[in-house]
């Protein structure tokens, strides 16, 4: 009974975030090729159908008590502040500050607080000093032409959720003005360093091996 439990918390936590993302929960059904899925061992067949049989029968739920899933509701209040902010913008300053979270309606209200005319969006964290290069490498990329494949993103990285965030918003990262009362003596630009070279993408530490002894 607690392992069910366990599960169905689980199961919950994820179409939670498939809804923050925007993502169709339903679309998760055809994400294995027929063609492959008898290939598949006995308990990923089993769980695939329990999967596609809860898909199906969870918005019938929602429909039937007259609701909507919590996450879907926070995605559309968002997007009505955005709405109403973007017709009769807020007199004074406005600012978000401290917000990590990449969502699609959350990137959407930024977007516009940071082009009010007294709008601000500071963002926590975000590594200036990283190389071009590795920025790009965080992903997501977009599908290979040829292939339909995109390369895979690194989430993983402390940094990938803020550039998708950037993305989202339409914002690139040469146009984020550094804030003038960020911590200065709480974090020095050395400490800063080597935690930026320490977290660099896995195809990239081989720049390691030419850094000056007091730059490792």
């Amino acid at each position: 009974m607690a392992e069910a439990a366990r599960l169905g918390a689980e199961l919950g936590r994820t179409l939670d975030q498939l809804l923050v993302e925007e993502a169709d929960p339903a679309r998760l059904s055809s994400l294995v090729d027929p063609l492959v899925e008898p290939e598949l061992a006995g308990h990923w067949q089993s769980a695939l159908a329990l999967l596609a049989l809860l898909l199906a029968r969870w918005p019938e739920e929602l429909a039937r008590r007259g609701r909507i899933d919590a996450a879907d509701r926070r995605n559309r209040l968002l997007d009505r502040i955005t709405r109403h902010w973007a017709r009769t913008p807020p007199a004074g300053f406005v600012v978000a500050a401290g917000i990590p979270i990449a969502a699609p309606a959350v990137a959407r209200l930024l977007r516009l607080v940071a082009r009010l005319p007294e709008g601000m969006v500071v963002l926590p964290g975000l590594d200036q000093a990283m190389p071009e290069e590795e920025w790009q490498a965080l992903g997501p990329h977009a599908p290979d032409p040829a292939t339909g494949q995109a390369r895979r993103s690194i989430e993983t990285h402390p940094q990938f959720q803020l550039k998708r965030l950037l993305d989202r918003m339409d914002v690139g990262r040469g146009e984020v003005r550094r804030w003038r009362w960020g911590g200065g003596h709480d974090a020095p630009a050395s400490r800063t360093r080597a935690i930026g070279r320490a977290m660099a993408p896995a195809a990239f530490t081989g720049a390691w091996q030419a850094l000056r002894p007091a730059d490792r």
